[in-house]
């Protein structure tokens, strides 16, 4: 079960730290040569490595990290296919492809409250892979449709997030959760997908509402931070 305790395990801080600046360095080297699989390769090479560092709390979730963990893995799979394909998709397909890893996401949380599988790595590991799955859309957008790169802005915000932490010297607190904020991460993950068959100007319409409320939403995480500093 997920710990109720508001620290987090060293792993655990350590992963998301060197995981937010492999995000950022993927991002960097998918800009450079115009495709999202350099950002997929570094992406999957970091999420093994927190698997691997985690260990104890992904299993305590049930053989092989159960079945929430599962679903998530297989998540990062579609992810990684669509990046790895890219462009020689259509549209539709492509679309199709993101939607599907977009709706999967919470069937993870149920399973892993049918079952009694929860564990404090499967929670972070979501929120990660929330992420990724938004690095990698908004690589692809910009990559097949021309959407500017403030399309990138939200995919910026999560390792951002965790630098900035990081820097503040706030120990193991785990961060709360925070009304809304999942509803509007579901907006932005909606409309990734659905970007890649809507046509001009809705396209650009819906993406630029979705990237500006899931800045709102992660200005309230910054405000938590500098919160915790104050009081410190």
């Amino acid at each position: 079960m997920v710990t109720n305790s508001s620290m987090l395990p060293r792993s655990m801080t350590t992963w998301l730290s060197v995981h937010s600046a492999a995000t950022l360095a993927g991002m960097g080297l998918s800009l450079l040569v115009g495709a999202a699989w350099p950002l997929a390769l570094v992406g999957a090479c970091s999420f093994l490595g927190g698997f691997l560092a985690n260990q104890s709390s992904w299993i305590e979730a049930g053989k092989l990290g159960g079945p929430a963990n599962a679903v998530t893995g297989f998540r990062l799979g579609l992810m990684l296919l669509a990046a790895a394909l890219g462009s020689t998709l259509g549209d539709l397909a492509l679309g199709l492809l993101l939607a599907f890893a977009a709706a999967l996401d919470g069937l993870d949380g149920y399973l892993a409250r049918r079952y009694d599988a929860a564990s404090l790595f499967g929670e972070y590991l979501d929120k990660e892979t929330d992420s990724f799955f938004v690095a990698l859309g908004g690589l692809l957008l910009w990559q097949t449709h021309d959407i500017g790169l403030w399309i990138l802005v939200p995919a910026l915000l999560r390792p951002l997030y965790v630098f900035v932490r990081r820097q503040m010297n706030l120990g193991d607190k785990k961060e709360p959760k925070f009304k809304y904020g999942r509803v509007l991460a579901v907006v932005l993950m909606v409309a990734i997908p659905l970007a890649f068959v809507l046509p001009d100007p809705l396209r650009s319409w819906a993406l630029a509402l979705a990237v500006s409320l899931t800045a709102l939403s992660f200005l309230k995480s910054f405000v938590w931070l500098f919160q915790q500093q104050l009081s410190s």
